[in-house]
């Protein structure tokens, strides 16, 4: 039992250091659906659109940049006394970083459900979202200089990077 508890913990210790590196905004609050899935259609109105764009360290070669989309909706449905609802969104990211066009593209769908907690005064929400979504990373190699390349003067590109 104990080894079946260990590789439990094993693997999900590993998911969890795959999303280190993910884009990021300074303002989170304006990226509602990147911060968390509960957190759509949790909204004052019907719809909410929201378009943000981070241009970070402008003064390198090649800037950072990220920029993301995301639209999503509440979906009244109303159960006896309690005023509950779903929630309904889409998410895109585009990010672009450094020399390498290393770029992360990433789409995802959102749906959420917001039980009311109180009939009276302020509104207080229980709210459980799932995201789901696919993506794509990749790099050009092609604009990288590698230890093979320096013939001892400088970096020759005409020579073989050694990378496959």
């Amino acid at each position: 039992m104990k080894r079946i508890l260990y590789t439990i913990i094993a693997i999900f210790s590993g998911l969890a250091c795959l999303h280190a590196q993910d884009p990021h905004f300074s303002q989170y609050q304006h990226t509602p659906l990147w911060v968390s899935p509960a957190l759509t259609g949790q909204i004052a109105g019907d719809m909410r659109l929201t378009a943000n764009y981070r241009n970070q360290w402008s003064s390198v070669t090649v800037p950072f940049q990220t920029v993301a989309l995301s639209y999503d909706m509440r979906i009244p449905k109303y159960f006896g006394k309690s005023c509950s609802y779903f929630g309904g969104g889409l998410f895109l990211l585009n990010d672009q970083a450094g020399d390498s066009e290393f770029r992360t593209t990433i789409a995802q769908l959102a749906l959420s459900y917001h039980q009311s907690m109180s009939n009276k005064g302020k509104p207080s929400y229980l709210s459980l979202g799932l995201m789901v979504g696919g993506g794509q990373m990749g790099f050009n190699p092609d604009k990288l200089y590698f230890d093979n390349q320096y013939n001892g003067e400088g970096f020759d590109t005409g020579l073989s990077s050694g990378v496959q």
